[in-house]
């Protein structure tokens, strides 16, 4: 958590840098990475050169499209092992900002995640995912997520990968880097690029906590619903086609197809899916503190205060019995 909390300190201290110089076209940033097809070639072996093409579909298809519209800021671009500084266990210095970048802020985790997978690859996949979501429980503590940077996230680590074993084959052709000095690394992220694909798009997704979609087709989801959850839950609506809902925005729920429900259940007409002020007291409230109401917190009475001025309450008899009250709206 803390190496993720570093990271999130940097990040938000460079957020106010701004230079003509840091927007180049530098092909270790991920938000490039359509360029690097012509150095496959470089990659000699046809397995690991199959799972980087891959990697390099999935990111034309699916982050290329969506980068545009994510935070940009200016970034370190490559923390890992061997660019900082370590006193009793913890980070005390960062080193080599030579590969700093103007890109989206979400290309710079992926980058930590990726660098920093490389000690866990031994315990597989289930191993990575788990040091992944301690770095991102770091890093939210300092730097908020949006949903749709965590949903990118799983690819822009996949893309890394791929990023790191073409580059290095490529060096490694051109003499820019001893093999012996880059072999460990390259198997290490061939291992992660097998794992990552290997789980697929929304299993990475919801791994890193996105939130949205999830691993799954919808029978295998009734099987695990029924075999986890069990008779004991509100029966499913639709009887055999329930609808496997992934997101819902104001009055309308989508389908794992992208079909448009309008919502005229789930207490919908109130202030309905996805509230960007009811989403944003939410996260505040659940980053300070999660209380029952035996403590005072000013938090919860003004909440009291509000719903009484809201609904009117009024004594029933103009001042009577207030055991007798109605509700006027």
């Amino acid at each position: 958590m803390a190496w993720g909390a570093t990271s999130a300190r940097l990040a938000r201290t460079l957020r106010g840098l701004h230079t003509p110089a840091a927007a180049r076209r530098l092909l270790w940033d991920v938000q490039h990475a359509n360029l690097l097809r012509p150095l496959l070639k470089h990659v000699r072996d046809p397995l690991v050169q199959s799972l980087c093409l891959e990697a390099l579909d999935v990111f034309e298809t699916r982050v290329l499209p969506r980068l545009p519209h994510m935070r940009h800021q200016v970034v370190h671009g490559d923390l890992n092992l061997g660019n900082v500084l370590l006193q009793d266990g913890r980070v005390s210095g960062i080193l080599d900002f030579g590969d700093m970048t103007y890109t989206a802020l979400v290309c710079d985790i992926g980058v930590m995640i990726a660098n920093l997978a490389n000690a866990h690859v031994k315990g597989g996949v289930e191993e990575m995912m788990r040091m992944a979501r301690v770095l991102l429980d770091g890093y939210t503590q300092i730097v908020a997520l949006e949903v749709e940077e965590l949903d990118l996230l799983g690819d822009i680590w996949l893309t890394r990968c791929a990023t790191e074993l073409v580059l290095s084959n490529w060096r490694v052709d051109t003499c820019l880097e001893a093999p012996e000095r880059s072999a460990p690394d390259m198997h290490r992220f061939a291992q992660q690029l097998h794992f990552l694909l290997a789980l697929g798009t929304d299993a990475r997704a919801a791994g890193l906590g996105s939130g949205k979609g999830g691993s799954g087709e919808t029978y295998e989801l009734v099987q695990r619903r029924d075999a986890s959850i069990g008779p004991g839950s509100e029966p499913l609506s639709y009887g055999d086609r329930p609808i496997h809902v992934t997101h819902g925005e104001g009055t309308w729920l989508f389908d794992k197809s992208g079909r448009r429900y309008l919502d005229l259940y789930n207490n919908v007409p109130c202030i309905g899916h996805s509230h960007p002020r009811v989403v944003r007291a939410m996260f505040a409230q659940a980053s300070k503190i999660n209380i029952n109401m035996r403590y005072l917190h000013a938090g919860a009475i003004s909440l009291a205060e509000r719903l009484i001025r809201t609904t009117q309450i009024v004594p029933r008899g103009g001042g009577g019995d207030r055991d007798l009250n109605t509700v006027c709206f």
